[in-house]
């Protein structure tokens, strides 16, 4: 896609709640994913999770605070605090998620309501990485 230009299509890459909590822990939640898997570091720059929190995008700032108050507390749970950061990154990531031409994300992800609340899908492509598996 790189060689296509202005012509290129948006892309982003949407990871589940298990993956965005490695990289921005939620206090009080406990998520079951394998020791070895994490959200690709040369991804990060298309990363839903992770655009939301650049500088100048909407709601970076106050998310920002509020993964800088959760370390300073020990990620303590806070059902209040928690209940905030989670209506904040839902409201960001739903604002930012209207920019792209194109979503990256599992099957699960595909289904949730963050995703089909703020989209018009007009197309979809699935594949399974298990058959690609079997194959080889």
């Amino acid at each position: 896609m790189l060689g296509m230009g202005n012509y290129a299509p948006k892309f982003v890459r949407v990871y589940g709640k298990s993956l965005e909590a490695k990289d921005f822990p939620i206090p009080g939640k406990v998520f079951q994913t394998p020791k070895n898997l994490e959200s690709a570091y040369d991804l990060r720059s298309v990363s839903l999770h992770h655009i939301i929190r650049q500088r100048g995008k909407p709601y970076a700032v106050e998310i920002k605070e509020l993964d800088d108050y959760f370390k300073d507390n020990l990620y303590r749970p806070m059902p209040e605090k928690i209940k905030e950061y989670q209506d904040l990154i839902h409201s960001a990531s739903e604002n930012e998620i209207t920019e792209y031409n194109v979503i990256l994300c599992t099957t699960d992800v595909a289904t949730n309501a963050r995703l089909l609340k703020a989209l018009q899908i007009q197309q979809v492509f699935l594949y399974s990485l298990t058959l690609i598996l079997d194959v080889q």
